[in-house]
């Protein structure tokens, strides 16, 4: 049998056997429209999860490639403390997001949230000024290491951002990094 009229005749009775409202749900689920505050946090409380999607959409904007909005990195990163981290880590990261409000409430009088894009800008650099002064882990350190270890692990940041070669070739250990032609990732190349 020719191999066009079996697919042929194989989609039409699929076909013949849906109903109406399967086909229905097939088409809604076809449509691209995300609904209004999707996104439920499991392990955050809500001003924590917006906390997250500003700090998160500050790293990595939009405007340079597919932002952590865009690459759902603050829902990643509440799977990952609600599924990965033990008790004492999320009870540090809450209490380091006590330390950031109270930060912030010294410094600015408001809170984050009400803070304007220029005012949340120059209290994260601060913070991380204080992240990269202090030996002790702190709120915005945990949350930017989550951000920048998400994005790279996601596809647009290994294949737009980083150096990507499906196949990789034979290992060189130690070679001068103008002999790679391209980037790889750590965590200190990145600050504010």
């Amino acid at each position: 049998m020719d191999r066009r009229i079996a697919i042929k005749k194989t989609g039409l009775l699929i076909g013949t056997g849906l109903s109406f409202s399967t086909i229905a749900a097939i088409l809604q689920s076809c449509t691209n429209q995300p609904a209004e505050n999707a996104w439920k946090p499991e392990f955050l409380s809500e001003e924590l999860a917006n906390v997250l999607t500003i700090i998160s959409e500050i790293l990595i904007p939009t405007e340079q490639v597919s932002g952590a909005v865009d690459l759902l990195i603050p829902q990643y990163i509440d799977s990952i403390l609600k599924d990965f981290t033990t008790a004492g880590e999320q009870q540090g990261f809450l209490s380091g997001f006590e330390q950031f409000k109270s930060n912030c409430m010294n410094q600015y009088h408001q809170d984050f949230l009400s803070c304007p894009p220029q005012q949340q800008l120059d209290f994260l650099k601060s913070e991380e000024k204080r992240f990269v002064e202090s030996p002790e882990p702190s709120f915005f350190g945990t949350v930017k290491l989550l951000t920048y270890e998400v994005f790279f692990y996601s596809e647009v940041g290994v294949t737009q951002y980083l150096k990507y070669e499906p196949v990789p070739g034979t290992y060189e250990g130690c070679v001068p990094l103008s002999s790679v032609n391209g980037t790889w990732f750590s965590n200190d190349m990145f600050s504010l």
